[in-house]
């Protein structure tokens, strides 16, 4: 994402909402020792105050536009973007202290005539890289890779003050992009809803028109051509440089094995060319009480045999032994108890028969 005097841009496409890669062009004395003799943009050009980048095609793919102006700005300033492809003006769009200085552009507006009703309707048109060719799969709409116009181009101006003013659009196919859509399309996504905002405004500008207070400019370009200007380069050394693991192609294995058992040398050129091994994501460690935790493969009571457990079952002798040494406890117990009861019986007895003869004696002592 180019940023240049505090104004950020960035072209996201329609795979996984990322953003297209941004490629810096080098400087014009590496071009011309590398016998480039074509036009190529300068990085920043502070006479023109313009930043420029190189950017992949996807074809037949989508695109849209987000953008922010990084503070401090003042309160009162607007900014207002002018978006132009292959120099032909599409759509123009502003931002303020309203919307915080930010938001994004995904379509452009268009009057739509219809015939039945007899009233006009506003369809909108997102930006979308051309599709490849049917015949051969190739994508030809960008046949000069030094073609200084083949460019998407974000003019940024200033302004003090703006005021609505009546809406006023063009029907497509009589615009000037209608006329030679090479390499970039407007495609019709239907009719724009109420809730797309259809506002006009004038604004009262700082910045003249031909003297933007900055201009960003992509030129797109297929990765054939990127790698002819000498772009992918340092990327594809620095990114053999980060992983060194590889994932060997099919076949690439006999074809080692069979020249090692000849005692060959095996140099890298002889054998398939690998690719980096992408980086596997690392699962977070924290244990967490939303985190996502899968079934099991089987029905947890559906399992065909249990294993059985060792523990289990000496914790269950160890609870029947401590039982029938309790009841042993308790018979000894009672058989106590029934003997202690006989003996006092026993000597009940006894001392009921001793006491049957001394009553008498005492009768007789006691006689008068």
């Amino acid at each position: 994402m180019p940023t240049y005097r505090s104004i950020n841009i960035a072209l996201h496409s329609q795979f996984d909402v990322e953003t297209l890669p941004e490629y810096h062009p080098a400087a014009r004395a590496e071009y011309i020792a590398r016998g480039i003799s074509g036009f190529t943009p300068e990085f920043i050009s502070d006479s023109t105050s313009t930043c420029s980048v190189y950017i992949p095609v996807l074809p037949g793919s989508n695109f849209w536009i987000s953008y922010s102006v990084s503070p401090p700005v003042p309160d009162e300033h607007y900014f207002l973007f002018k978006l132009y492809i292959n120099g032909a003006h599409i759509v123009s769009w502003s931002t303020g202290k309203e919307e915080r200085w930010k938001g994004k552009t995904m379509f452009g507006l268009f009057e739509r005539p219809e015939e039945q009703e007899r009233k006009s309707r506003v369809e909108k048109r997102v930006l979308c890289f051309a599709p490849p060719n049917q015949s051969d799969g190739e994508w030809n709409d960008m046949a000069d890779v030094f073609d200084e116009h083949a460019c998407i181009m974000i003019k940024v101006l200033r302004a003090n003050g703006r005021k609505r003013v009546k809406r006023e659009m063009e029907e497509y196919s009589k615009t000037q992009h209608a006329r030679n859509d090479k390499g970039i399309h407007l495609v019709n996504a239907g009719r724009a809803e109420a809730k797309h905002p259809k506002r006009f405004y004038q604004f009262s500008l700082i910045d003249p028109i031909d003297q933007p207070f900055a201009t960003f400019r992509y030129y797109y370009r297929t990765w054939d051509q990127l790698r002819d200007l000498g772009l992918l380069d340092e990327e594809w050394n620095r990114a053999g440089e980060e992983n060194d693991l590889s994932i060997i192609e099919p076949n690439e294995t006999e074809a080692h094995n069979t020249k090692q058992d000849n005692g060959s040398h095996v140099s890298n050129k002889e054998l398939i060319a690998s690719r980096p091994l992408p980086t596997v994501p690392r699962k977070s460690e924290s244990s967490s009480s939303t985190a996502y935790r899968p079934h099991p493969p089987y029905p947890v009571d559906d399992c065909p045999v249990r294993t059985p457990s060792p523990v289990r079952s000496v914790r269950e002798g160890e609870g029947t032994r401590g039982s029938k040494t309790r009841q042993e406890h308790t018979f000894s117990a009672s058989s106590l108890m029934s003997m202690v009861a006989c003996s006092l019986k026993r000597c009940r007895i006894r001392g009921s028969a001793a006491g049957n003869d001394a009553p008498g004696s005492d009768t007789a002592r006691g006689a008068p």
